[in-house]
This record gives structure tokens, sequence and C-alpha cells, in this order.
């Protein structure tokens, strides 16, 4: 099954969105590793329509296979506001 590779489709752009830091990207590629060690089977992949959901999915899983909107949380983690 095609995965939808970030960048390559009409971006849903929320208002608060927050893309992942050098330590979210790091920590992406560490899962993709340990799940290509330990040969999990990935069939799926949903995505939120947020940047750093989107962005880890692309990192960990090579893309997503849907998105939805359902999956976003408005909480505490938007970094740009203090």
């Amino acid at each position: 099954m095609a995965k939808i590779k970030v960048g390559m489709q009409k971006m849903i752009i929320l208002k608060n969105s927050v893309c992942l830091n050098k330590k979210g990207k790091t920590q992406s590629r560490t899962m993709d590793e340990n799940i290509k060690n330990i040969n999990l089977p990935i069939s799926y992949v949903i995505s939120s329509a947020s940047c750093r959901s989107r962005q880890k999915a692309s990192l960990v899983f090579g893309g997503y296979d849907s998105m939805s909107r359902l999956l976003v949380h408005e909480g505490p983690y938007n970094e740009n506001n203090k």
C-alpha cells in the first residue's frame, strides 16, 4: 500500500501547528530504527493533521495511509505560546 509522503499532497495547515524540533526528529529516527530492528509489521498508518504527526509518520513509517482531524489535540503542546 502506497503511503502519502509529507509535502506531496495538499496539506491542512492548522492555526497553531507545531512541527518537530531537532530532538523530535532524532527521536523519530530512533523509533524507525527500533521498529525495523524488531521487524514489527506495520500495515496501515493513520496520522493526525498536525505538522508534528505528519513529520513523525514520514520519518518513522515512510508516510501515512490516511489523515484524520479527529486525532488533533489542541492542548498545551504549542511551543509558540508561552
